[in-house]
């Protein structure tokens, strides 16, 4: 069995614990800053067995799922602060008469941003190649 990957770091309070994971599991492979460190990562990956590589990708999408939905959490808690913040400055523009604070918010105003996003593009098994991506090879 190979020694990657080697847990190496403490974790500081204010580091989220899935980055804190992935930092100290995975680091020194994919955090590379020089050819040669990555050249041994790479040697280091291709000593793995098929299960151990596995595992690895499994647990990297897992740690990516935790950093999704703390991300989500924290986009929220702001969404629910700003809309503190702009009830604050609806109740100051009601005390104050002519207050002439934020321009009137346009009619087609979307509360819900995420609601504004547009759609994931489908995706057809049946073609996996890039838009002009010869597969066929040169003639």
């Amino acid at each position: 069995m190979s020694t990657f990957p080697k847990a190496t770091k403490q974790r500081s309070r204010k580091e989220p614990r899935f980055l804190h994971l992935a930092r100290t599991f995975y680091g020194d492979a994919f955090g590379a800053r020089r050819v040669r460190d990555l050249s041994a990562a790479m040697a280091e990956w291709s000593e793995l067995t098929d299960d151990e590589q596995s595992f690895t990708l499994a647990h990297l999408h897992y740690l990516g799922l935790l950093a999704q939905a703390q991300t989500q959490k924290l986009l929220l808690q702001v969404r629910d602060l700003l809309d503190d913040v702009a009830e604050g400055l609806e109740e100051h523009d009601d005390d104050e008469d002519g207050f002439e604070g934020l321009p009137p918010e346009p009619e087609d105003f979307d509360d819900d941003p995420l609601d504004a996003l547009p759609p994931e593009p489908e995706v057809s098994p049946e073609h996996d190649d890039e838009p002009g991506d010869d597969a066929g090879g040169e003639e």
